[in-house]
């Protein structure tokens, strides 16, 4: 099985509304006014080339060095295995085949919180001071989630995740160390369009794909409009609280993401806790 796709093609669909902004070089300043204070998703090229795991992640490096430390690995958020890392690595194109016959995504390790079994990965790169400070990790932050919402994701060619929202509103980076994604975005202004309540629970629902609508079931996906990156490896996508993201893996991947608390995002974060955790709705 090959691990490289072709990249897609520019679509004509007129849901499309264009490509995320691409920039370098970029100071903290420029990514404060034209991206932050927008709350403007953008891809950021050339601000990892000094990480340590640019050069040293791969799927061999994890499989021998990390191969015993068990992951969870399932398919849009729904139910999920535990394996070994090393195991699933070797067995990542064959698991399932059932599943994959029934033409669903393969299995994906859709995130490995890795902080609590081996925090010394943190030190194979560099949180940007763009994205920091993060609440969340302040000693006087009135709350404590753990596992803390740094995860490491691996998965092979064609590993899916379905569109959703990034948990309790925060913002969100995601820098691609091994293969290619796409990206598909949709802002929150659209959330009405996007059958919100099958984004936020387990599982797939045949017929939601932004880019596979079954319009015929859900009419207003033909009113949705969206935006499409491909980042590479070496380039990070950052995107902002309740910006809905579906990501399709172009290659046999790895990347690192955090989830993190902003300044500007307190009360909608505080909002999205009382609601999910108080109430049980998705507080969008």
């Amino acid at each position: 099985m090959s691990s490289q796709a072709e990249e897609p093609t520019p679509t004509d669909d007129p849901r499309h509304i264009g490509e995320l902004d691409r920039v370098s070089g970029i100071t903290a300043r420029e990514f404060f006014h034209e991206y932050y204070s927008k709350r403007k998703p953008v891809v950021l090229e050339g601000m990892m080339e000094d990480w340590p795991a640019l050069g040293m992640w791969s799927l061999e490096h994890f499989q021998s060095v990390y191969g015993n430390e068990l992951v969870r690995v399932g398919r849009c958020f729904g139910d999920t295995q535990e394996i070994k890392l090393g195991d699933y690595i070797k067995e990542m194109h064959e698991l399932d085949p059932e599943s994959r016959a029934a033409g669903l995504p393969p299995l994906y390790m859709e995130g490995w919180y890795y902080r609590d079994q081996r925090p010394e990965l943190a030190k194979d790169y560099k949180v940007l001071p763009f994205f920091g400070p993060d609440w969340i990790e302040e000693r006087w932050f009135p709350f404590n989630p753990r596992p803390l919402f740094h995860g490491i994701l691996i998965g092979p060619k064609g590993s899916f995740t379905k569109l959703h929202y990034d948990q309790l509103a925060t913002h969100s980076w995601n820098a691609q160390l091994v293969g290619r994604k796409h990206w598909t975005l949709v802002s929150p202004d659209q959330k009405d369009n996007t059958y919100i309540d099958m984004r936020q629970d387990a599982g797939h629902h045949p017929g939601t794909d932004v880019d596979a609508p079954d319009l015929e079931r859900y009419p207003l996906l033909d009113k949705l409009r969206y935006m499409t990156a491909t980042v590479h490896p070496g380039e990070m996508i950052w995107f902002p609280s309740l910006w809905m993201h579906q990501v399709l893996s172009l290659d046999d991947t790895i990347s690192v993401t955090h989830n993190y608390l902003g300044a500007n995002n307190v009360p909608r974060f505080l909002g999205h806790l009382f609601a999910t955790r108080f109430l049980g709705k998705q507080g969008i």
